[in-house]
């Protein structure tokens, strides 16, 4: 009679179990994504700030003048903390497949040599401002609208930075 009543009892057991752990894994995997979702917005932020600090250092090529360098020097410091923020969240991405791709670490890459385009820029003798492309998805529509003197002022600086 006991075998009767346990065997039900474990089979319904068992399914129990294969319940809770595939409702377990659903879980993890809902919140790689919430934390890969976090990095998405915190990679916007950072490339929307990269975008603003490029175009500061073409005006900082262009100009030269105290102001542009002080524009470029804001822009700099906002995409330093973009890039913080983008870190931290970084370093909260789970191993595997999605964490293990080239990109991130060409992300990753990319911030690391900053500091060395961000002198050139400061220290460029002259400027070679029409070498410099826009690789973003939403700068052609930019550059399509942006109005430019008919006569750019001439400057002295030179750079070759943000390769494209």
């Amino acid at each position: 009679m006991r075998l009767i009543v346990a065997a039900p009892l474990v089979a319904v057991m068992g399914f129990a179990g294969l319940a809770l752990t595939e409702s377990a894994r659903q879980t993890t995997r809902a919140s790689d994504l919430g934390v890969l979702a976090q990095l998405g917005a915190a990679a916007g932020d950072l490339a929307h700030r990269l975008q603003h600090e490029r175009i500061a250092a073409a005006d900082l090529l262009t100009r030269g003048a105290p102001q542009q360098q002080d524009a470029f020097l804001a822009a700099a410091a906002a995409t330093d903390d973009a890039a913080a923020r983008y870190r931290r969240q970084r370093a909260q991405v789970p191993a595997g497949p999605a964490a293990s791709r080239d990109v991130l670490p060409r992300v990753d890459a990319a911030l690391d040599g900053l500091p060395p385009l961000r002198a050139q820029v400061r220290t460029a003798e002259h400027a070679s401002v029409s070498a410099m492309t826009f690789t973003t998805p939403g700068s052609a529509s930019a550059r399509s609208t942006a109005t430019w003197p008919s006569r750019p002022r001439r400057s002295t600086r030179s750079c070759t930075c943000w390769p494209s």
